[in-house]
């Protein structure tokens, strides 16, 4: 990467030279996404590819369906493996179509056999992603799980998915709080996913008993893994996680300016799911 050539870029306000292709420009910060070098990746891939993507749009429909064709496999890049650089090329695929879900609130432009399929890969990634970190010293912001929680929640917003298919988001946030964990969250990732259940209560077309019973994954959970009598770091973690979660939920839920009349009747079912992770 040339970066003084991408840092005249940047200086002028991200515009593009007169001189040089969107489409060739656009497949060389994508080429950079993964890299390690946080300068490259972060700095000049991400930090150029959002402002064309959401703040000048300069990207047509069709050319976002050509970047999409290009993330979606890098999400399947050494899936599952931690500790490892791929991290980088799984996680920046999924914040850039993150970007272009959150494109397509304003513009509508996929059609909804292709939402369908990104909802159905969004929520596979989240769940087979395994590398919990968020920044690595010397390498920057990994942050695998916030990524894929934001593409999640821009998808949520699309009116193209129906009632049963945002719950079927909902299941997947709560299988991958739920998942037997080694790390707490320390990095907003509570937060991140609980917007996610924030995006579902504000398109209010989700039926209360269908809310009951994905809050009763938590309480259930909870009656079925009684803390151990001797210490173990797993079972910690993961109580430690979920109740965080819930504990954010319900903290955004109360913070909302206008609460939904779903997000209102969810409530006190929420309250009492969080009462048995609290002391």
């Amino acid at each position: 990467m040339d970066v003084a050539f991408w840092q005249q870029i940047v200086d002028s306000y991200f515009q593009i030279p007169e001189d040089c292709n969107l489409i060739d420009l656009t497949s060389d910060l994508m080429q950079h996404l993964g890299a390690s070098d946080p300068q490259l990746r972060d700095k000049y891939a991400y930090n150029i590819l959002s402002r064309w993507i959401t703040l000048y749009d300069y990207h047509t429909p069709d050319e976002l369906r050509q970047m999409i064709d290009w993330l979606l496999p890098r999400l399947q890049t050494n899936i599952g493996s931690i500790n490892d650089d791929s991290v980088f090329e799984r996680s920046y695929a999924a914040l850039i179509l993150s970007l272009i879900a959150y494109r397509d609130t304003r513009s509508s432009f996929l059609e909804m056999e292709e939402m369908h399929e990104l909802m159905r890969i969004g929520c596979e990634y989240l769940l087979y992603e395994a590398d919990s970190r968020a920044y690595i010293p010397e390498k920057g912001w990994a942050n695998a799980y916030n990524h894929a929680a934001d593409f999640l929640r821009f998808l949520v917003y699309s009116p193209l998915l129906a009632p049963n298919e945002q719950m079927t988001v909902l299941h997947t946030v709560a299988k991958k709080v739920m998942m037997p964990a080694d790390t707490v969250y320390i990095h907003d990732e509570d937060d991140r996913f609980a917007r996610i259940v924030i995006a579902v209560l504000r398109r209010s077309e989700v039926l209360m008993a269908d809310l009951v019973a994905w809050q009763r994954h938590f309480t259930n959970w909870r009656q079925e893994n009684p803390k151990p009598e001797e210490y173990q770091l797993t079972y910690h973690a993961t109580h430690q996680n979920i109740k965080m979660f819930l504990r954010a939920l319900l903290a955004q839920v109360e913070l909302m300016e206008y609460l939904p009349h779903v997000a209102h009747e969810f409530l006190p079912a929420l309250i009492e799911t969080v009462r048995p992770f609290t002391l």
